[in-house]
């Protein structure tokens, strides 16, 4: 009895041997497979020489898309855009709070001019209502040392009561840029 529960042993011993055998040989020579490919240098170097084809054949930027890059001073432009989005978005559940946020990115007159917005907009309507704005592209109207004008491109979804339907639309918004103690504020915004 002893003497064939050793052979039983070795015999599954040796099948589960070959099993792993196999299954080590089944993965593995997918990868053997692969290190035998040839590599053709030529297409690889023909498929780079098409892309630096195109690539020279794309257009260069107009001297004035150069000239406005090159212009717009350090910030300006991320500025313009974050002033722009909080500026044309708030609602009347949330009250005046993006507004009021901006007051530190302005001048004097355009934060009283704020204050008066705040004043005589909110708190009287019982129904919702709310702008969201993001914006889109920016324009350099104007630059100097000490004033710039961009006129950023939005677009606005306007919310109303219980409307499921949105209203969006696109508008543009001119700031007017002043430097003060030398950072940027706002000191106009006017919806066209």
């Amino acid at each position: 009895m002893n003497r064939t529960r050793k052979l039983i042993i070795a015999i599954l011993a040796t099948i589960t041997m070959v099993i792993i055998v196999l299954i080590l040989w089944w993965m593995y020579r997918n990868i053997f497979a692969i290190q035998d490919v040839p590599v053709d240098t030529n297409t690889n170097l023909n498929a780079s020489l098409q892309l630096q084809d195109q690539i020279n054949q794309l257009s260069q930027p107009s001297q004035q898309r150069q000239d406005q890059d090159e212009n717009y001073a350090l910030g300006l432009k991320q500025l313009a855009y974050s002033y722009a989005d909080r500026y044309g978005s708030f609602s009347s559940d949330s009250g005046s709070k993006n507004l009021s946020d901006l007051k530190l990115l302005s001048t004097n007159s355009m934060a009283s001019r704020l204050n008066q917005y705040v004043a005589t907009s909110f708190g009287g309507s019982r129904l919702y209502e709310g702008y969201d704005t993001r914006s889109i592209a920016s324009n350099l109207d104007s630059y100097s040392a000490d004033s710039a004008q961009i006129t950023v491109s939005t677009q606005r979804t306007h919310y109303f009561g219980d409307d499921i339907q949105a209203d969006v639309f696109y508008q543009d918004l001119v700031l007017k840029f002043v430097k003060v103690d030398d950072s940027w504020k706002v000191d106009d915004a006017i919806w066209q």
